[in-house]
């Protein structure tokens, strides 16, 4: 038996087939010589600042095995690794890791650190936040996925559910911003979302954050974001309308 695995890099911003795409050639994106560390840092930095400075990235785990004659291979989810997903910037910071070249570019979405960064902060020792490097505030990296759901959370917290009198399970697959996967279920008139997919699920609605934002808030209603195409369902189309049928919590004001 022989199994093998691989990692390939991609960016949100760009479809899956784009050239600029590392994907599996990270050291040799676009058919280069290998490239060393320092120069993966500047060809990297180079790429993101055409692409604006700032992207979402991921990365895609493969597995392949080869038992008897035959090759079983199985491929990670892109929907559901974006729930992982990091930032990469064009500004590296100025610290290493060797043979990690690319975690001097890429920021945890949460705390904006640059990953090389963040194993030091266990010890004390040169913790820097991103956004003091890049002079930005943390606006400018927009909603994370866990700040989505939160939202989504306090949304539906103790939400009257009576009028939905059948169980319900429906999945939200988030694309660009705060990208990942979440699910909402009714069951006995109990409202809970929880970050995980949901694969026994009703319907899967694919949309965006900020649409989700607008459908937290109580701004707009399911239904009409799908007759305006701002959401996209896949299965049973009625039974994402119920969730019309469940009121928000207003936002508190400032």
């Amino acid at each position: 038996m022989v199994i093998c695995n691989d990692s390939g890099l991609y960016f949100d911003v760009l479809p899956l087939e784009d050239d600029r795409q590392p994907g599996l050639n990270i050291r040799t994106p676009g058919g280069c010589e290998r490239l060393d560390d320092e120069e993966m840092i500047v060809y990297y930095a180079k790429l993101v600042k055409s692409l604006g400075g700032k992207v979402l990235a991921y990365y895609l785990d493969g597995i392949a095995v080869y038992n008897c004659g035959k090759i079983y291979d199985y491929m990670e989810n892109s929907e559901a690794t974006r729930a992982c997903a990091f930032y990469m910037v064009d500004q590296p910071s100025e610290h290493r890791h060797p043979g990690w070249p690319l975690d001097s570019l890429s920021l945890n979405r949460n705390t904006l650190t640059y990953f090389v960064e963040e194993g030091n902060n266990k010890y004390d020792v040169c913790y820097t936040k991103a956004v003091d490097i890049l002079d930005i505030g943390k606006e400018e990296f927009g909603m994370t996925y866990e700040e989505l759901v939160r939202q989504v959370q306090e949304a539906y917290q103790d939400a009257d559910a009576s009028k939905v009198k059948e169980h319900l399970a429906i999945q939200f697959n988030v694309e660009g911003e705060a990208a990942g996967a979440f699910y909402l279920e009714v069951a006995e008139g109990k409202v809970t979302v929880q970050p995980y997919e949901y694969y026994d699920r009703d319907a899967l609605v694919t949309t965006k954050a900020a649409v989700l934002e607008e459908i937290a808030a109580g701004k707009l209603d399911v239904v009409k974001a799908f007759l305006t195409g701002k959401i996209k369902v896949e299965g049973n189309v009625g039974k994402a309308a119920l969730l019309k049928e469940i009121p928000v919590k207003s936002p508190a004001k400032a």
